[in-house]
C-alpha cells in the first residue's frame, strides 16, 4: 500500500488475500460478498473484529436443497406434456448415448 501513503497494514492485507481467494475458489458460484464493509473498509478506517467467514457463504451452507419429486408427481407433470416420465423426451424418441 506504499503507492497510496499508507503505512504497512498486514492484518488489512491479509483480509483483502482471503476476499480474494473466497471469491475465486467459488467465481462458479458466483459469490457476492455484501459484508465487505464490515470486513475490510477502506482505510483509514480501523478493521473492525472478524471471525473470517462471509456471509454469502453462511447463506449457502444454510440452504437446504429442494426435495425431490414423487415419482407420482413426474408421472403427472410427464403425462400432461405426453413426456415419457424416466427420459422426459417424447415416447417415441430415445435418448441419443
Amino acid at each position: 500500500m506504499d503507492y497510496i501513503s499508507l503505512p504497512n497494514d498486514p492484518e488489512r492485507s491479509q483480509r483483502y488475500e482471503l476476499t480474494w481467494k473466497f471469491l475465486t475458489s467459488n467465481d462458479e458460484r458466483n459469490p457476492k460478498v455484501p459484508d465487505i464493509d464490515k470486513i475490510v473498509p477502506l482505510p483509514p478506517a480501523k478493521l473492525p473484529s472478524w471471525d473470517g467467514t462471509f456471509q454469502w457463504q453462511k447463506e449457502q451452507d444454510a440452504a437446504v436443497p429442494p426435495q425431490k419429486p414423487s415419482d407420482e408427481l413426474i408421472d403427472e407433470l410427464a403425462q400432461a406434456k405426453h413426456l415419457a416420465p424416466s427420459t422426459g423426451l417424447p415416447p417415441n424418441r430415445k435418448p441419443s448415448t
